[in-house]
């Protein structure tokens, strides 16, 4: 008896760790086809190519991009090391934002 609860113990704990890899809303944490958690500026540039890096306030980096076929800025923000999910997506008007190079319709 005590190795069937024990054997169910262990199944249910497995499960439950399964479940929780398989989280809703995970899909949203890799937007652009990486996993921004884990990606840094340098992974980021890589992927879309050549850009300003700029260093604003205590130890952040920003890379922008224009997305292609639209007046979209992507901007990606690291603290530190890793970007941490920071992005932005917004629309300019006019001009685009000065060192933000397209991205090539082959990196999307």
């Amino acid at each position: 008896m005590i190795r069937a609860i024990s054997a169910i113990g262990l199944f249910l704990a497995v499960a439950t760790v399964c479940i929780a890899q398989e989280v809703p809303g995970e899909q949203f944490t890799q937007p652009l086809g990486f996993a921004l958690i884990r990606t840094t500026v340098v992974d980021v540039q890589r992927i879309f190519g050549p850009a300003t890096v700029t260093e604003e306030g205590h130890h952040e980096r920003v890379v922008c991009y224009i997305w292609p076929d639209s007046n979209a800025v992507v901007t990606f923000m690291s603290q530190g090391e890793h970007l941490f999910g920071r992005f932005t997506m917004r629309k300019y008007n006019g001009e685009p934002p000065v060192g933000c190079p397209k991205i090539p319709h082959s990196a999307i």
